[in-house]
């Protein structure tokens, strides 16, 4: 089974086409649609020498008997540490997952994606995430550019306005997807403004409320009160009684305009 290209022009590893056997491809690839007419057809976005590379060694892995058989011959700084080669290990990581063999390079996308969802990458991941148009790519993107807007808009990322000034402006779909995102937390932040300022009158409502069914209930309990002194001071007053407690003096006062004396110690 033959692997080509968007032009359905066989993929070459120097001058053999890229072959595998169709049944390890089904069992190692979940993306058993991809086969047509028993050849693999590489989706738009993908780079063809990374598939060409994860093929190879798809191919070459039964075949070793040691680890260190896969391994390259890598590039080291100064120091003697290796080199990183950021953009052939992300698209080694797209054409895995287009292929169905994710789970060959997991681990790469794993750390690509811690990377992007805790800080600001470098202008050369940040260039070529936004060039790269695949899904493996995009959502890696995305999670870039909603990073960066948080930063931004929790004023967590130091460079943030040279970053707006010098860099945005030069990276269009980046641009849009941040301004995007942090109008879209803007407009987040002002409706739990708005939900916490409703909570708090809805709250600061309820005190009131409470409070003037305080007041009613104890006016209505005093004109209760005053009900009944009244009907015990025209009781005293029928019976020529002058020993009258102080509710009943306030109650000849205002309901009935007239003036006594009460009595000492009642």
């Amino acid at each position: 089974m033959q692997f080509v290209n968007l032009q359905r022009q066989p993929l070459m590893l120097g001058e053999r086409a890229v072959e595998i056997p169709a049944l390890f491809f089904k069992v190692v690839s979940a993306k058993h649609h991809l086969i047509i007419v028993n050849k693999v057809a590489i989706p738009e976005g993908i780079n063809e020498n990374a598939v060409t590379y994860r093929v190879s060694q798809m191919l070459l892995l039964p075949t070793v008997a040691n680890i260190y058989q896969l391994q390259h011959v890598g590039v080291k700084d100064v120091n003697g540490q290796l080199v990183e080669d950021f953009v052939k290990d992300l698209h080694l990581c797209c054409a895995a997952d287009s292929l169905g063999v994710s789970s060959f390079t997991q681990a790469l996308f794993n750390k690509f994606s811690i990377r992007v969802i805790t800080a600001v990458p470098r202008v050369t991941a940040l260039n070529l995430l936004t060039t790269l148009n695949n899904p493996t790519a995009n959502k890696l993107f995305g999670r870039m550019a909603n990073t960066i807007a948080t930063k931004i808009y929790e004023e967590t990322f130091i460079d943030r306005e040279d970053f707006k000034v010098y860099y945005l402006p030069t990276n269009a779909r980046l641009s849009k997807a941040v301004y995007d995102t942090i109008a879209k937390l803007e407009i987040a932040s002002q409706k739990q403004a708005n939900e916490k300022a409703y909570f708090k009158e809805r709250q600061a409502g309820r005190g009131r409320q409470a409070a003037v069914a305080t007041v009613a209930a104890v006016a209505e309990a005093n004109e209760a009160r005053l009900k009944e002194a009244g009907e015990s001071f025209r009781q005293k007053f029928r019976e020529g009684k002058k020993n009258f407690a102080q509710l009943e003096v306030l109650y000849a006062w205002k309901v009935v305009g007239k003036r006594v004396a009460t009595k000492p110690g009642v």
